[in-house]
């Protein structure tokens, strides 16, 4: 049994006036050049602080020329990176994890720079920009972009910026879904605007329409992005429902089917001309693995500083206790198959391990594990009070 949706009138006194709804990318790129230009002036400043460099002897009306030149040479760098592309056609953009398609596009225009530089020192006998600059540079470069970029889109852009007008298009639990994700991020910039439904009673409200009303609904709201969440009927339905919101002016977004297993590493495979999402290996993400080793050495680093005096006791009271070193390295087994060596204090006399044989009879546990729960003959006295 089907439900007539009557249209809800669009919420016209929710749009802010005083904020811009286009000139997002312009905004990203601004805050790109405010960024090298910061990168350049430090890496010149701690170059005339080092004083073994060749000071910039280039005349006035080149330096300018360079200047005024830079600023569209950078555009077209970030640009072929596809440094602008993601926050036109992406949700949710990470500025940490562009660190990588930053460092190679910094690399390529540092290195052009570069050579240019030495062509005019060849040439004209000019110095403007040397090899210890270039690395200063980039070095520079490197942390304030992201930054910046991470500023400006996690404070200035959802300050200034409309939110992007969403559409939901589904029903049930997935739309109530993407609903709840969405509110719980406004740093995504989208107003979730309504719902396209007219059956399902778990549908979240307001519902604008049907599925079919999409193309108009589209216009009468001014909708930016469409959330395709669940199937609106059949194959051929869903189909022409694609097709009627595809436009140059708005974007589509469609939540698979198993997205719960879905990661956004996955990447997208083609076999024949028909797309298929590959998953990755379970594996942290690049921004998760870095966080994660940062953490690893520097908790590890100070917690071996602090306990540096009672390690060094231990150490010292093995030695007293028996003969042999007071480090033992084991072999451990590690991902994919992989093998290392873990450093532990050693507990057992010198050749233990051999003798197992000879205590196989005290065994407590079942094969493959072996422990004693008693005295073992093999342990030192400090290897007992370690254990």
């Amino acid at each position: 049994m089907s439900t007539q949706v009557e249209h809800v009138a669009p919420p016209k006194a929710l749009r802010a006036p005083a904020r811009l709804r286009r000139g997002r990318t312009w905004i990203l790129i601004a805050g790109d050049l405010i960024a090298l230009v910061v990168a350049y002036a430090i890496t010149y400043f701690f170059a005339d602080q080092m004083g073994a460099l060749p000071p910039v002897s280039a005349p006035s009306w080149f330096l300018i020329l360079l200047g005024v030149t830079a600023p569209p040479v950078w555009l077209a760098v970030l640009t072929a990176y596809h440094l602008y592309e993601n926050d036109n056609l992406r949700i949710s953009v990470s500025s940490f994890d562009e660190v990588r398609d930053l460092f190679h596009a910094m690399l390529a225009g540092s290195l052009g720079y570069l050579i240019l530089s030495q062509g005019v020192h060849y040439f004209f006998g000019w110095w403007v920009y040397t090899a210890v600059e270039a690395v200063l540079f980039l070095t520079f470069a490197l942390v304030l972009v992201p930054i910046v970029r991470g500023s400006v889109r996690s404070w200035l852009l959802p300050r200034v910026m409309k939110p992007r007008r969403a559409l939901v298009v589904g029903s049930g639990p997935e739309a109530r879904l993407v609903k709840r994700k969405i509110d719980a991020h406004p740093e995504y910039g989208l107003e979730l605007v309504g719902f396209l439904d007219g059956d399902d009673p778990e549908t979240p409200d307001p519902i604008l329409g049907r599925p079919e009303d999409v193309a108009e609904i589209i216009d009468e709201y001014e909708i930016d992005r469409v959330l395709l969440a669940s199937s609106v009927g059949s194959h051929e339905d869903t189909l022409d429902l694609v097709r009627a919101v595809r436009r140059p002016d708005v974007q589509v977004s469609i939540v698979p089917r198993f997205f719960e297993i879905f990661t956004s590493h996955s990447t997208l495979d083609d076999i024949e001309g028909m797309p298929v999402v590959t998953l990755p290996p379970m594996r942290l993400g690049r921004s998760a693995r870095v966080l994660k080793r940062s953490t690893d050495v520097i908790v590890s680093g100070v917690a071996l500083f602090l306990l540096a005096p009672v390690l060094g006791l231990i150490a010292l009271l093995i030695r007293l206790d028996s003969d042999g070193s007071a480090i033992y390295w084991q072999p451990r087994r590690g991902r994919l198959g992989s093998t290392f060596k873990i450093a532990k204090f050693r507990s057992m006399h010198i050749g233990g391990e051999q003798r197992r044989s000879e205590v196989l009879h005290m065994n407590e546990v079942d094969w493959p594990l072996f422990k004693i729960k008693g005295k073992d003959p093999r342990v030192t006295r400090v290897g007992g009070f370690l254990r």
